[in-house]
């Protein structure tokens, strides 16, 4: 064998033993990026899984919670309320910025709360009462939620029990109930001969201009004042006297 072939069969051995290396780089390098891929895709699998039983037993908790309300004006507004925070979770995941995100806490926490009073009032006696005395009273620094809770509602418990409480009785002012006349409702003359049958038995009055005679039927004189009774009285006894 010449120089010059064993320098051309040399070349090509050294080029055929470099090529093998280079393969094994390569396939190290997908295996890696498999490898990773795989990892990555098992890890969201498992994540998504983790969330998923996560938000099943938050979805089976609310509604357990749910079921126990004992007004139904109260669970519809708390079930409404927890459907708004489940869809504003979901959307606070597809956010980046930060101020975005704390909008989405603080409208989360303010139905937090809400649902928190919801139920307060649901399982107190007093029921509402006892969230208005929670939220308004001043209590101690040193109170926590459990001691403040109850604090509430024996303050509203009381104030019930002061609105039930039974009240004296009250006399009725002097005029109250007394019969009002109905100014209008009937004719003048029509009253007039009202408040004739009807005189009382006090102090003697002259007639007026209203009154009506029962003899004659005309109005302004009583029948003992008629002329007519008068000269009809005459001449009745008139006549008694000639027989």
């Amino acid at each position: 064998m010449s120089d010059s072939e064993s320098v051309l069969l040399g070349g090509d051995t050294d080029k055929n033993s470099s090529i093998p290396a280079a393969d094994i780089s390569d396939t190290f390098n997908l295996f890696k990026c498999y490898l990773d891929s795989s990892l990555n895709s098992f890890k969201k699998e498992l994540l998504d899984s983790q969330e998923g039983r996560e938000i099943d037993l938050e979805k089976k908790f609310k509604k357990d919670i749910a079921s126990s309300f004992k007004s139904p004006g109260n669970k519809i507004q708390f079930e409404f309320n927890e459907e708004i925070i489940t869809d504003l979770q979901k959307l606070k995941k597809k956010v980046k910025s930060k101020s975005e995100c704390e909008a989405f806490d603080s409208i989360i926490t303010k139905l937090s709360k809400r649902n928190k009073l919801i139920r307060i009032a649901d399982n107190s006696p007093a029921g509402w009462a006892t969230v208005h005395q929670y939220e308004h009273n001043d209590i101690a620094s040193d109170s926590d939620d459990d001691k403040k809770l109850r604090q509430a509602e024996n303050r509203a418990l009381r104030a019930i029990k002061e609105k039930k409480r039974f009240q004296p009785y009250k006399p009725r002012p002097s005029g109250y109930g007394a019969p009002q006349p109905a100014t209008g409702s009937i004719p003048s003359a029509a009253a007039g001969s009202q408040q004739q049958l009807f005189r009382g038995f006090g102090k003697r009055r002259e007639p007026s201009s209203y009154d009506i005679c029962f003899h004659c039927k005309s109005v302004g004189h009583w029948r003992k004042h008629c002329p007519l009774f008068s000269a009809a009285n005459q001449s009745s006894g008139s006549g008694s006297v000639s027989k």
